[in-house]
C-alpha cells in the first residue's frame, strides 16, 4: 500500500507544530492569550453548566457552547498559521455576537428569532437585517457592516483575486499555514474582542454576576504587567 499520502500529512503536521511553537513563543502577546483563555473558560463553564444546571431549555448555554467552539477553533487556526480560515470562524462568531446584541437592545425581535423556522430566519434575520434591527433600537452593533464586509472579502467569499493567507510585509501568500506575526496579531485581537463581549453577555444572561465581574476586571487590567 502506498503511504505517500500519510507521509505528506505527517510532514504537514511537523510544519504545523513549528508554526504553533513560533506563535506561542511571542511574549508580547502573552497577556492577550491569557485573556483569551479566561474568556474561553467562562464560555466553556457556562455552556457545560459547570456552576450548576438551571434547567430550562438551555438556549443560552447552547449558544455559549457555539461561541466557545467558534472562538477556540479560530484561535487554534491562528496558532497554526491559517489566518484566513481563522477569520472565517471569527466572522461566524461576529454574527453570533450581533445576535446577542439583538437580545440586549431588542428582546422582542430576539424572541421572534428564537421561535422562527429555518426559512423565517433566513428570510427575516440575515446578518444585515439583524444589524438594522439593532440600529433601530439605538443599540451598539458589535460587528458593523464595514468589519463584516472586510471579513467576508478576506476569508469567506472567493474571487479570482483571492490569494491564500497573505498577512505579512513580504507580500508572499502561504499554502498549508505558516507563521506571520501581522496575521497572528490581527486575528488574536479580534478573537479577544469578540470573546470579551460574548463571555460578559452570556455571564449576565445566565445570572453569573460574579463571573461577569471577574471577566470585566480582567479587561480593565489590560496592559498591566
Amino acid at each position: 500500500m502506498n503511504n505517500s499520502g500519510i507521509n505528506f500529512i505527517r510532514l504537514i503536521d511537523i510544519a504545523q507544530q513549528d508554526t504553533r511553537n513560533k506563535s506561542e513563543a511571542l511574549n508580547e502577546f502573552k497577556s492577550e492569550r491569557e485573556r483569551v483563555g479566561i474568556y474561553l473558560k467562562a464560555l466553556y463553564d457556562i455552556s457545560t453548566c459547570a456552576f450548576g444546571c438551571h434547567k430550562g431549555d438551555h438556549t443560552m448555554e447552547y449558544l455559549s457552547g457555539r461561541a466557545f467552539n467558534l472562538a477556540y477553533s479560530a484561535y487554534d487556526l491562528c496558532r497554526a498559521g491559517f489566518y484566513d480560515e481563522a477569520f472565517n470562524q471569527i466572522r461566524s462568531l461576529g454574527e453570533l455576537t450581533n445576535i446577542l446584541a439583538l437580545r440586549i437592545y431588542d428582546n422582542t425581535s430576539f424572541e421572534v428569532w428564537l421561535r422562527a423556522t429555518d426559512k423565517e430566519r433566513l428570510d427575516r434575520f440575515k446578518p444585515v437585517q439583524i444589524r438594522i434591527l439593532i440600529e433601530r433600537a439605538n443599540g451598539i452593533i458589535v460587528v458593523d457592516k464595514d468589519v463584516y464586509a472586510e471579513l467576508c472579502k478576506l476569508a469567506t467569499h472567493i474571487t479570482p483575486k483571492t490569494v491564500p493567507n497573505l498577512h505579512s510585509d513580504d507580500q508572499r501568500p502561504r499554502v498549508g499555514g505558516g507563521f506571520q506575526e501581522k496575521g497572528f496579531n490581527k486575528a488574536l485581537e479580534k478573537i479577544s474582542e469578540l470573546l470579551f463581549f460574548s463571555a460578559t453577555t452570556f455571564a449576565k444572561f445566565t445570572g453569573h454576576d460574579e463571573l461577569f465581574e471577574q471577566i470585566v476586571t480582567t479587561q480593565d487590567n489590560k496592559g498591566e504587567t
